[in-house]
């Protein structure tokens, strides 16, 4: 089986360990990857190739939506799924219509599945 590569991003940094550990308990032969803001995703992004990158949606600086562009210009297959807490239906809409999101999820549903999603990008 080959190992899949999973970044992380999320500027809250018990959720980006949880995330993490959830992860590798739950999927077998994963790497996981992760970055506190936008601007550390895109020096991950930049030098390795991940098959599924998880990012919240409200970050300071660079926010989800902008990195999903940047990850739409240098990483165009790599599947995204992109998280909030701040679940109104104008934040999933948004990001689902306007930037080719491959899946979002809403923090409060807990359940994120990311086995068929790194899959794939195989």
């Amino acid at each position: 089986m080959n190992q899949s590569n999973v970044l992380i991003v999320d500027d809250d940094p018990a959720l980006l360990q949880a995330l993490r550990e959830t992860l590798r308990l739950r999927m077998e032969d994963v790497r996981v990857d992760i970055a506190d803001s936008g601007r550390a995703a895109l020096d991950l992004i930049t030098t390795m190739d991940h098959d599924a990158i998880v990012t919240d949606i409200k970050m300071p600086g660079m926010d989800g939506l902008a990195l999903l562009a940047e990850i739409r210009t240098r990483r165009p297959d790599t599947p995204t799924l992109m998280i909030t807490g701040h679940g109104t239906m104008r934040w999933r809409l948004m990001p689902c219509a306007a930037a080719r999101t491959t899946s979002f999820r809403s923090q409060s549903t807990g359940n994120i599945s990311l086995r068929r999603c790194a899959g794939r990008s195989r």
